[in-house]
């Protein structure tokens, strides 16, 4: 990924999406907004912080990378597979109006002028475009909704709606925590069975299990017909680099949140 600094705010973006001049996305880190303390400093979480500092946080940010404000859509997430297809009546839910949807970890469009966002600490952001029918999805990828394959069933989501081929999508996976750090008990160990060749036993750390997130969502992609050369992985681990991210893993519940965009361009 590119990490870019525009107006003192510090975001990245994908190499792979350079080219596409209908799109515009990005990934927050920390650096460029106005919350304070634990919460410091370009911080997408309300819980904890005011709701003055999270919206001129998001006024920060689209002003960066420019991006629209005003067409802001959130997701609603709890590490589930529920996909929303996104239209112009839902422009503004979750900053400008309320929500009338919960449940939501992953957004799908193919209409102009709707800024998409989804929240991470660690979890991953995958960015989906079918470069063919000029639609879009943006993922949330925690644990849960990794091993549930959530980006498979957006793709799927995504083919249903606007025709979309696996073979024409462009794929970002954003920093998330790697694959020495995200440690897991037994049972959540088990559970990525499927993905033996991206889990690390007790022979790596004594007693210890791991997982590389990353490299389980970019084999789903892969699965799905997603092109290797399609694919981009950033190397970020948003809990080894406490300078340019929020961490769950590493600060708990006492932190703030970065967030994901993506639009397609009027």
């Amino acid at each position: 990924m590119i990490k870019k600094t525009i107006n003192g705010v510090t975001f990245l973006e994908f190499e792979l999406f350079r080219d596409m001049k209908w799109l515009k996305h990005c990934f927050s880190t920390r650096i460029g907004g106005v919350s304070e303390g634990q919460f410091y400093s370009m911080n997408f979480r309300v819980k904890g912080d005011s709701l003055e500092n999270v919206r001129e946080n998001y006024k920060r940010i689209c002003e960066a990378a420019s991006i629209s404000f005003e067409a802001l859509t959130l997701s609603a997430q709890e590490h589930g597979t529920n996909i929303k297809l996104i239209s112009q009546g839902d422009i503004g839910k979750g900053v400008h109006k309320e929500r009338d949807y919960d449940n939501i970890d992953a957004l799908i469009t193919n209409e102009r002028g709707i800024t998409l966002s989804t929240f991470h600490a660690d979890c991953a952001a995958v960015f989906l475009v079918d470069s063919e029918n000029r639609a879009i999805g943006l993922v949330h990828a925690g644990w849960r909704g990794t091993v549930d394959k959530i980006s498979q069933v957006a793709i799927a989501e995504m083919a249903k709606a606007y025709g979309t081929k696996a073979e024409n999508i462009i794929a970002g996976v954003s920093a998330s925590i790697c694959g020495s750090c995200f440690e897991v008990d037994s049972p959540v160990y088990e559970l990525f069975k499927e993905f033996e060749e991206y889990r690390r036993g007790s022979e790596y750390r004594l007693g210890k299990y791991f997982i590389d997130l990353k490299n389980v969502n970019k084999k789903i992609l892969l699965n799905c017909g997603v092109k290797e050369e399609n694919i981009e992985i950033s190397h970020l681990c948003t809990k080894c680099d406490d300078e340019l991210f929020y961490s769950h893993r590493r600060d708990g519940d006492n932190r703030g949140s970065m967030a994901a965009f993506m639009e397609i361009k009027i």
